[in-house]
């Protein structure tokens, strides 16, 4: 009786040291920031740079775009501090020709999706969220291939939420 119970406690302690360990590593998250934005995100995303935007984020099944647009820089346009994210949103689809309805997420977010084909012929799929700081609109958009769109949006819309500006 007294070796079952050793053997028993042997394998519950690796059960138990196995999930923990697991558990540690898969959860593991990580906060990115650029200029006065902020993203909280699993810890296999990389900082590039060089890619056209303000803050380039890529993992194995994902990419993150991030730019910023001051609201001096499109006081042309006809859009101010005062300016919502839906307005903004609207004006990106329309100047795009994005076929696309906003929506208002939380926090004031308005986002949008889409389907498109990069130039190297494959297809993607688009999540792009508006978020508004103190001083600037962030457009942050997201791609994946489109066939892990159903996959990949529920982590999108987390992820939007992770989001802080100053």
């Amino acid at each position: 009786m007294r070796n079952f119970i050793s053997k028993l406690f042997i394998i519950v302690f690796c059960v138990i040291f196995t999930l923990l360990t697991a558990s540690c590593s898969f959860n593991s998250e990580k906060t990115y920031s650029f200029d006065n934005f902020s993203v909280t995100l699993p810890n296999d995303f990389s900082e590039v740079t060089d890619y056209g935007y303000d803050y380039y984020l890529p993992n194995p099944d994902c990419i993150i775009a991030v730019t910023k647009e001051t609201f001096n820089s499109l006081s042309d346009t006809g859009l101010t501090s005062e300016s919502s994210t839906m307005d903004y949103a609207n004006a990106i689809i329309l100047a795009n020709n994005i076929n696309a309805e906003p929506s208002l997420g939380n926090n004031s977010n308005a986002f949008f999706e889409y389907d498109a084909s990069g130039i190297d012929g494959i297809d993607y799929h688009y999540y792009t969220a508006i978020i508004k700081g103190s001083d600037a609109f962030w457009i942050c958009r997201f791609a994946c291939l489109q066939e892990k769109a159903a996959e990949m949006n529920p982590l999108f819309r987390e992820w939007t939420d992770k989001i802080t500006t100053k």
